[in-house]
């Protein structure tokens, strides 16, 4: 007998109004299909209207009251208040109620969960494809994405009224000094313009050692600067990766962390290189683990290797300083991820997937106030961008 799935797609912050009307403009047939051939209705938040007690319930079918999760902690009856364990919200070690993928497993039956509450792990029945923690963190994140520019690159974007400043504060945007000198390089490839060099930098958003990468700048056909090599030492013969404009790349590096060594990935793409060199804009993709952000780890590694680096912060942060291509590029790849990914597993014999994708949420924050003349930050000179 054919065994049937169950798939809930969980979309944080998925207004239903402003669903409806892209749905009626044409602009989500995937949605409307789903809609025709279900249903659609709006839903009963649980109180407060919060992340960590909404999902909870979601994944439990109960209430606050009996998972025991509200807002970013845990509240239990004659628990002072201060003990809340904000940093556990949404793990099984606060959750004091089964989730669904529990009462499958005494079932015999398997899960996939991606990016959703309910860790750590409670069953070897269950796939768990990272693990929701906090706002604007990732557990098993090693750096957060990061813009790398020359000056030039930065000063256009500071002109252009981008958040620089805060961007800088955050290492969201790293300046990186181009440079002639290049005399410690071995065996530089022709160039039909003098090479140019830099140095990128690449930090762990936990205690650890930075990783050096260095870059070199090419013209190969006398038209001016076209090309862009990474590499680990000094040395083009060992590239890890060569670049044209608009074109990603990617390759595995070791990084320290809290004094262990792992394996991450490195997603890059050349968004701007002028022909003069002076304006260089090369975005990288967040660097996560290569195996332990699934469980068991040697899924997660057999991921990597069919469907490449795994992101979860796409590129929401970056909006107002890249191109809409790369944008969209990045938000592409990270859909085709999940996609691919989920179906892999599916057809292994998972009855039930659950997820929950952040990327909305985090898009509305950028956006949203652009289209809403009542929100506090809304501009009408940028209504039409919104």
């Amino acid at each position: 007998m054919h065994m049937k799935k169950a798939f809930i797609v969980g979309i944080d912050a998925l207004n239903p109004k402003l669903l409806l009307k892209l749905v009626e403009d044409g602009e989500l047939p995937n949605f409307k299909m789903l809609m025709e051939m279900g249903g659609f209705s709006k839903a009963l938040s649980a109180l407060p209207a919060q992340t960590p007690e909404n999902w909870t319930s979601i994944a439990t079918g109960a209430w606050p009251g009996t998972h025991g999760i509200a807002t970013w902690g845990r509240r239990l009856p004659n628990v002072p208040v201060t003990e809340y364990f904000g940093d556990e919200s949404m793990s099984s070690n606060l959750c004091r109620a089964e989730y669904l993928w529990e009462a499958l497993a005494r079932k015999g039956l398997k899960s996939v969960l991606l990016n959703f509450v309910g860790y750590p792990p409670t069953t070897d029945k269950t796939v768990y494809i990272d693990w929701f923690w906090r706002p604007g963190r990732w557990y098993f994140e090693i750096c957060s994405a990061a813009c790398y520019l020359s000056r030039d690159s930065l000063r256009d974007l500071t002109d252009a009224g981008a958040p620089v400043n805060r961007m800088l504060e955050q290492t969201l945007l790293i300046p990186v000094e181009i440079t002639s000198k290049t005399e410690n390089w071995k065996s530089l490839p022709e160039s039909k313009s003098l090479p140019l060099s830099f140095r990128m930098i690449l930090r762990p958003v936990r205690p650890g050692k930075d990783v050096t990468f260095e870059g070199l700048l090419i013209d190969e056909n006398g038209k001016g600067y076209d090309t862009l090599l990474i590499c680990k030492e000094k040395d083009p013969g060992e590239a890890l990766c060569r670049l044209k404009t608009g074109h990603w790349g990617s390759f595995c590096e070791e990084f320290e962390v809290k004094g262990k060594k792992h394996v991450g990935t490195v997603r890059l793409k050349l968004v701007e290189l002028s022909p003069d060199g002076a304006r260089l804009k090369i975005y990288r993709s967040q660097v996560h683990l290569t195996s332990e952000f699934v469980y068991p780890p040697e899924i997660g590694e057999e991921l990597t290797n069919r469907f490449g680096p795994y992101i979860n912060e796409a590129v929401e942060r970056f909006i107002h300083v890249l191109d809409k291509q790369t944008v969209i590029e990045e938000f592409t790849y990270q859909i085709k991820w999940i996609a691919n990914a989920v179906r892999y597993l599916m057809e292994k014999g998972a009855s039930l997937y659950m997820m929950h994708w952040h990327l909305l949420d985090a898009i509305q924050h950028a956006y949203l106030s652009n289209i809403d003349p009542t929100a506090g930050g809304y501009d009408p000179e940028k209504a039409e961008e919104g």
